[in-house]
C-alpha cells in the first residue's frame, strides 16, 4: 500500500538523484565555470595604487567608479595599477593557464597606440576549464615592456602570483602602469571592484 514510508523513499530519490541533474541540465551553459578570487598583480604599488579604476558606466556617457566618483574614464574596462617602480614584477592574480601572450610592441608606447591590439605587450590567462583555451574567466596583464611578457611561461599553467611579466607602458598608454582585466566568457569584469558603485575600499 501507498504510506508514509513510501512517500519517503520517493522524496529520497528525487532529492538525491533526479534534482541535482535537472539542476545541472538547466545551468549547464555555466555550470563548469566557478566563481574566481583574484589577488593584485602587483605587489610593490605606488599610493595612491590605482590611477583608473573600472567604468560601471560602461559605454554609457559619464565615467563612474565603484565609489561612486569618476577615477576613471569613459569605457574603461579594467583597473589601472600603479607599480612603484620601472619592470615591477606582474604576477598572476589566480592559478591558470597563459594561454596567449603578445610581446612585439615597443616598451614605451603612447596614448592611442594599437599595438597589441591597444593592451601593448600583454599576457592572457584562463582560469578554469581546460586552463588554456581562453574561455571561461580569463584575466588580461597589459602594458608591459618589451620582451618581457610571459614567453617563459606560455602554454603552462602557473599557481597564484607567479612571475608572468615586467610592468611597462607599452601600447596605448600614457605612462608606466599595469591594466588588470577580468572577462569572464567574453564579457569584461571587474574584480576586486566589481558591480555598482558601493562603499568597499581599497
Amino acid at each position: 500500500s501507498f504510506n508514509f514510508s513510501t512517500m519517503k523513499r520517493i522524496f529520497s530519490i528525487i532529492v538525491n538523484f533526479l534534482l541535482p541533474g535537472f539542476v545541472l541540465f538547466i545551468l549547464s551553459p555555466s555550470a563548469t565555470f566557478a566563481q574566481v578570487t583574484f589577488r593584485r598583480p602587483i605587489d610593490n604599488l605606488r599610493n595612491p595604487p590605482v590611477a583608473s579604476y573600472y567604468d560601471n558606466n560602461g559605454s554609457a556617457a559619464g565615467a563612474v567608479d565603484y565609489r561612486c566618483s569618476a577615477q576613471t574614464y569613459n569605457n574603461h574596462q579594467g583597473t589601472d595599477f600603479l607599480p612603484t617602480y620601472f619592470a615591477e614584477h606582474v604576477l598572476s592574480a589566480a592559478r591558470g593557464g597563459v594561454y596567449s601572450i603578445y610581446d612585439l610592441c615597443p616598451t614605451w608606447g603612447y596614448w592611442g597606440s594599437s599595438c597589441g591590439g591597444r593592451f601593448g605587450n600583454h599576457v592572457r590567462m584562463d582560469h578554469d576549464g581546460n586552463l588554456l583555451d581562453g574561455v571561461g574567466t580569463v584575466t588580461i596583464y597589459a602594458h608591459m615592456l618589451y620582451n618581457m611578457a610571459g614567453s617563459w611561461v606560455n602554454r603552462q599553467i602557473v599557481p597564484c602570483g607567479y612571475f608572468i611579466g615586467s610592468a611597462g607602458s607599452s601600447g596605448s598608454s600614457s605612462g608606466l602602469h599595469t591594466h588588470f582585466e577580468v572577462r569572464r566568457r567574453g564579457h569584461p569584469r571587474d574584480d576586486p571592484y566589481a558591480g555598482r558603485c558601493n562603499a568597499r575600499g581599497i
